[in-house]
């Protein structure tokens, strides 16, 4: 009656990877703990167990819980053109709530590869349950990086969106059927949802057809020091994701 899926990431095991913290104690990223040639194996052990974890209590939508991921938002990010990694800037981001040191946007956006076709694949192999893909919404991307290219936050959504759409065909083309946008952003920022977030975010899987879309919208994670979003801005935004031309909505 109810198909059962996992929202957000698996905490990666420790023997895997340690966290990496930045002068103002946000976890930024993971630090792992294995040279490249053996990071690959070892990442695909931890999806392979997670996979099992899931199957084993009854999940219908199985995913890789982003156990590659270094940064839910930040993996996706390198596989596109302009995201410099190596000279970050602090940033006052999540509607100021927090601080830490994000990339930089250095010039025109644009998708670098198809990575994460080989994740699908690889997850899909491990189970015979519908397949699950999780991609950072642009919204949520714009609000974790320092932009030093673009003069407006449109001009760089509809960018990042034609980006992210040559990675949602590649997906829908390999067989993946359902695909989740992060996009806790939506819940930070009603206005600029409506003026250009929602438009952005549709343009992501614009003539996509026979696959099922989710986007996934949170006030913020329980941590100490780190205020959520206003929780009238679900009232908000409501109107709008009730047009909204997706299939799920996750809160």
């Amino acid at each position: 009656m109810l198909t059962t899926t996992v929202i957000g990431s698996r905490p990666k095991p420790d023997s895997l990877s340690s966290r990496n913290h930045d002068t103002s104690g946000w976890t930024v990223d993971r630090h792992w703990e294995f040279r490249p040639e053996e990071l690959k194996a070892k990442q695909g052990e931890a999806i392979e167990w997670a996979a099992r974890q899931q199957e084993a209590i009854g999940v219908d939508v199985v995913s890789d819980e982003e156990q590659r991921c270094d940064n839910y938002v930040y993996y996706f990010c390198g596989g596109l053109d302009r995201f410099d990694f190596d000279n970050r800037a602090v940033v006052d981001k999540r509607s100021e709530a927090w601080s830490w040191n994000a990339p930089g946007i250095t010039g025109s956006v644009a998708s670098a590869g198809v990575f994460l076709v080989d994740d699908f694949r690889f997850t899909q192999n491990l189970t015979d349950r519908q397949i699950k893909v999780t991609i950072p919404g642009l919204m949520t991307i714009i609000d974790s990086v320092k932009n030093e290219y673009y003069r407006d936050e449109s001009s760089l959504a509809m960018d990042l969106a034609a980006a992210i759409l040559k990675g949602v065909r590649a997906l829908v083309e390999a067989g993946c059927q359902i695909i989740q946008f992060d996009e806790p952003a939506l819940a930070r920022y009603p206005k600029k949802m409506i003026v250009y977030g929602i438009r952005a975010l549709e343009a992501c899987f614009d003539g996509i057809v026979g696959v099922t879309t989710a986007v996934h919208i949170c006030r913020g994670a329980p941590v100490e020091g780190y205020a959520k979003a206003n929780i009238d801005n679900y009232t908000r935004i409501a109107p709008t994701l009730a047009i909204f031309k997706i299939d799920q909505v996750s809160i």
